[in-house]
């Protein structure tokens, strides 16, 4: 995850899968614009199934990774809180578009 950050690694994903994520509120979030757009190398966003959740967590915590749960993979929109809520279709339709549009304005 590097160019556009989480929001995008996570819309690049939705666009793959045609499935929304549920984003959790995170404690101690000081700027969310700079926690989900910042481009951080060495980030990585993974997918587990819920019955996975434990294990990896405890492999995480015993080599002191740190991880943060984003949120729920659910739905056909990536929502946060009340300040976001994006259709899966929408960002297909916009990163199909964006390249011709941007070239011919």
């Amino acid at each position: 995850m590097s160019l556009g950050g989480i929001l995008t690694a996570i819309s690049k994903m939705g666009i793959k899968s045609g499935k929304g994520v549920k984003l959790f509120p995170l404690e101690g979030l000081v700027n969310k614009f700079e926690y989900f757009f910042g481009e951080d190398q060495g980030r990585y966003i993974i997918e587990i199934k819920p019955e996975n959740l434990e294990n990896v967590e405890n492999m995480l915590k015993k080599e002191s990774i740190h991880f943060d749960k984003l949120g729920l993979v659910e739905g056909d929109k990536i929502t946060y809180e009340n300040d976001l809520k994006l259709s899966i279709d929408d960002i297909k339709e916009g990163y199909k578009k964006w390249l011709k549009e941007y070239m011919v304005n």
